[in-house]
């Protein structure tokens, strides 16, 4: 699974509060794999010494993160905020697997926020209410509440963000688009051609997003 960092393209409302950040740097353990419970549970934890390779380097597991369904999905705790600090951005990988293809997205920071995902047929930006340029016929929406401040943003660490990703190692799964936080909530969309059943989790050590997306 290959990690994308593209080139930063701030086009909406929040790239006047980033500009002038005062930069902060995140670190954390990293565990060693992909081992997520059900969405219902809380995500596995697991400190391994710091010359483990980075999750990114690393291939994540071929069993979905939890069952799959097309329903909407809130965290039992959701929207509240909960005990975050600093979370924003820094990479995503893709895959395909077996019945499935898993999309990760890792942050900086620490902490579970909460969690509402939901399909739109109409999807717009956060803040400016824009309609997302997605060539594709529906899209899987997941708001997290909880992230960084604009203070914490680290913008040489930010990927890439408004903008659609279509270089995907996926087939159904056609594009992302990620912002950055917004008021401690940031958004994120994956294009598809029709709604897909669906799984999704968040781990920890480093904070990922986990969507895998059904492909049987």
């Amino acid at each position: 699974m290959k990690p994308q960092r593209p080139a930063l393209t701030l086009r909406m409302v929040s790239t006047a509060f980033i500009i002038g950040l005062v930069t902060t740097g995140c670190s954390s353990d990293q565990d060693s794999g992909y081992n997520a419970a059900p969405p219902s549970q809380a995500p596995t934890v697991s400190a391994t010494p710091q010359d483990e390779p980075s999750p990114s380097q690393q291939e994540p597991s071929t069993q979905p993160v939890g069952e799959f369904s097309t329903a909407r999905y809130e965290s039992e705790t959701w929207p509240e905020y909960g005990q975050t600090q600093g979370i924003y951005p820094v990479a995503m990988r893709s895959a395909t697997h077996d019945g499935f293809e898993p999309i990760v997205i890792e942050h900086a920071g620490t902490g579970t926020p909460s969690m509402l995902v939901q399909y739109t047929d109409d999807p717009v930006a956060p803040g400016s209410g824009e309609p997302l340029d997605l060539d594709q016929n529906t899209a899987l929406e997941i708001i997290w509440s909880g992230t960084a401040s604009i203070d914490d943003v680290d913008v040489d660490q930010l990927m890439q963000v408004n903008d659609p990703i279509t270089d995907l190692d996926t087939t159904e799964a056609q594009s992302v688009v990620v912002f950055a936080p917004w008021e401690a909530t940031s958004s994120y969309f994956i294009g598809l051609d029709e709604q897909r059943p669906y799984a999704v989790t968040i781990l920890d050590d480093p904070v990922r997003l986990v969507v895998d997306i059904q492909t049987d």
